[in-house]
């Protein structure tokens, strides 16, 4: 048995895309830049926000630019829903089935702050102890700092650990961090990019993921 599960967010415990493709493409329309189909975006997904609006933009505008489209973007983003996401079938008893197991619960995300602390409170409660987004002063995954400083955190090596994600970055931030690592099959990535990013092993349930890490 693990002792503590640290989650990504988006495409691993929140099923968000849509609200992130419309604030995407509302922010890409405002500034005069063409839009993007939901498949489109779902590429772009994995590294944050900064590198999702520069891989949604031409190649070849300025970084203010970029920036000014970025912060249009977070406005976007913040007004679009209350919620922003929908939990994933069976994410919430997961963690509480966890919690009931004794097993210490974490986010490492690169989805902004704010928004990270509003989604993980307003979908899961009290079921996470710590919750850690992107900030520009914090290291971003897959540097491994967040997931060390969650260690750190719960007095826990790392041996007692496990990162659960759904992308090519969450495999590489698992790595870096010399634990553990679950990959889920429902994210945001294909099996094609976490088969060239040496990921084996996908899981394909809440149920599965349970027997993982609290067996």
């Amino acid at each position: 048995m693990k002792q503590c599960a640290i989650f990504d967010l988006d495409g691993t415990l929140l099923d968000s895309v849509v609200d992130i493709a419309a604030s995407c493409n509302k922010a890409l329309e405002a500034c005069g830049y063409p839009t993007h189909t939901l498949a489109e975006v779902k590429t772009y997904i994995g590294n944050g926000a900064r590198p999702l609006i520069h891989r949604a933009l031409p190649a070849d505008i300025s970084d203010e630019e970029e920036e000014r489209v970025y912060r249009r973007f977070l406005e976007e983003y913040e007004r679009s829903s209350e919620q922003g996401g929908t939990p994933f079938p069976g994410m919430v008893e997961l963690l509480r089935r966890l919690r009931e197991a004794g097993i210490r619960i974490a986010v490492n995300t690169n989805k902004p702050e704010k928004m990270t602390q509003n989604l993980v409170k307003s979908c899961f409660g009290g079921l996470v102890e710590l919750t850690y987004g992107q900030q520009d002063d914090r290291p971003s995954k897959p540097d491994p700092a967040m997931v060390l400083h969650i260690l750190e955190q719960f007095q826990l090596p790392k041996e007692g650990a496990v990162y659960i994600g759904d992308s090519p970055v969450d495999a590489a931030t698992a790595r870096n961090a010399g634990i553990d690592m679950l990959i889920v099959d429902w994210g945001y990535s294909t099996p094609q990019k976490l088969r060239e990013a040496g990921v084996e092993t996908l899981c394909h349930s809440a149920e599965e993921l349970y027997d993982a890490i609290a067996r």
